[in-house]
């Protein structure tokens, strides 16, 4: 029997993907692929809380991540 779990997953990773790399990094030359995929995920996970630039940034930083 094939797990639809495992199928749905990968092909909503599939979408990120292209939506990541082929809208966003590439036609906006965005260098720092990393920052883009971490706020992405923080904004996905978090779709009921606020959302604090500050508070991410924060993170970032104490992350050694320089923006």
């Amino acid at each position: 029997m094939v797990d639809n779990t495992n199928i749905k997953q990968d092909l909503i990773k599939g979408y990120f993907e292209i939506l990541l790399y082929k809208d966003l990094i590439e036609r906006y030359g965005i260098s720092n692929e990393y920052v883009l995929k971490y706020l992405f995920k923080k904004v996905l996970l978090n779709t009921t809380k606020e959302f604090s630039t500050t508070k991410t940034l924060n993170e970032l930083k104490s992350q050694n991540i320089n923006l």
